[in-house]
């Protein structure tokens, strides 16, 4: 399996760790054992670190090693004031451009979510909205934004886990998605900013919330 593959294989499987805690905040990512549990050699995994470290998801402290970042209320506030006008442009975007490509995948996207099972797990209702998001960021044809917003996202998933909240469900959003539709069909950038600011301030808010309920931060 060439260096690349096994790179990217040590990336992702590191980033699911970190982002559902089973890596919790302030944990030594000991290289070794890292080896050993993933079955990957150490140059893959180096090079899965440096990514991580330039995401904001690992960070290096002298005389203590490599470490899982924290979360902190800044963090949190950061991460939320960014992506707000982040994602609104995003979907101004998106919009604007009215590439056929993503028209279609939000339809595809809108049929699977009409398709669920009511109730679906909080499994379900995260993949569902993370491939919502990631279409609105390919759409936006801005490869900046959309490296900027994935990174984003991958801290909005950590601090959501990290508040024990739960997503909200595919039947609630289902009008949402079908509102950014329906921006494209009509062309209507304006109106596409304003409701994925919304979005963003729900859940924003819904994880404030259960920061706050548990007193965490």
């Amino acid at each position: 399996m060439p260096k690349t593959t096994n790179a990217v294989k040590a990336y992702e499987m590191l980033k699911e760790k970190i982002l559902s805690l089973e890596l919790e905040p302030g944990a030594l990512m000991n290289e070794a054992q890292l080896i050993e549990e993933l079955k990957i050699g150490r140059s893959p995994i180096r090079e899965a670190m440096r990514k991580l470290t330039q995401e904001g998801l690992v960070q290096i402290l002298p005389r203590q090693g490599t470490l899982v970042s924290d979360i902190s209320l800044s963090t949190f506030h950061e991460v939320f004031e960014f992506r707000l006008h982040a994602e609104g442009l995003a979907g101004y975007l998106a919009v604007k451009r009215g590439n056929p490509q993503y028209i279609s995948e939000l339809e595809t996207l809108l049929r699977d979510a009409e398709q669920s099972p009511t109730g679906s797990n909080g499994a379900m209702n995260i993949e569902i909205d993370i491939r919502f998001h990631k279409i609105i960021y390919k759409a936006s044809a801005n490869r900046y934004l959309e490296k900027t917003l994935n990174e984003l996202l991958n801290h909005s998933i950590r601090l959501a886990n990290h508040a024990k909240t739960r997503a909200a469900s595919v039947q609630d959003e289902i009008p949402g998605y079908g509102a950014i539709y329906d921006c494209f069909i009509s062309g209507e950038p304006e109106k596409a900013r304003s409701w994925m600011e919304t979005h963003v301030l729900d859940s924003q808010q819904r994880i404030q919330r259960a920061l706050e309920s548990q007193r965490i931060l």
